[in-house]
């Protein structure tokens, strides 16, 4: 049977595999429940008009293993009904993560933080905003609130 037929695609898998390689390693994710909760009373809170931050910072048990910058992203149905909505929220949304997560890590120095971002405000309606004009402000929106988060974890001794 030839490839083609059976649905499979060595550059497809190609693409998934080297996109798999550039996401944010398991380690430097939120992903239990208890995790996500411990960001509902941060030490630094921050919002623009599409995206809330919550970041809390605890001391760094030195494991290797473990990232020091943990982030979690979370959009809800309420703020997007679709679920290809939420999914493109998500993505965008860790890609910038992604972005920071080094220079976060850095200036966390000999602490972990843990940063919860989450979609604040309604998708918007075609009519309001196009979906290209949506992708480039909630990408400005992370990557500002995750610069002023770098700039407090700078400032803390």
């Amino acid at each position: 049977m030839p490839a083609a037929a059976s649905g499979w695609r060595p550059e497809a898998e190609a693409r998934t595999t080297a996109a798999r390689a550039l996401g944010l390693p398991r380690a430097a994710r939120l992903r239990a429940a208890r995790d996500f909760e411990a960001c509902r009373a941060p030490q630094f809170r921050a919002s623009s008009r599409w995206l809330s931050l919550a970041a809390r910072s605890s001391d760094f048990d030195g494991d290797s293993a473990a990232a020091r910058v943990r982030i979690g992203v979370t959009a809800g149905k309420r703020m997007a009904r679709k679920a290809v909505q939420r999914n493109l929220v998500k993505r965008i949304l860790r890609e910038a993560a992604r972005h920071a997560a080094p220079q976060l890590a850095e200036r966390a120095g000999a602490r972990r933080v843990d940063v919860v971002l989450r979609l604040k405000a309604a998708f918007p309606s075609p009519r309001e905003m196009s979906l290209a004009m949506f992708r480039r402000a909630l990408r400005a929106d992370a990557d500002a609130l995750l610069e002023r988060l770098a700039g407090r974890l700078a400032a803390q001794p």
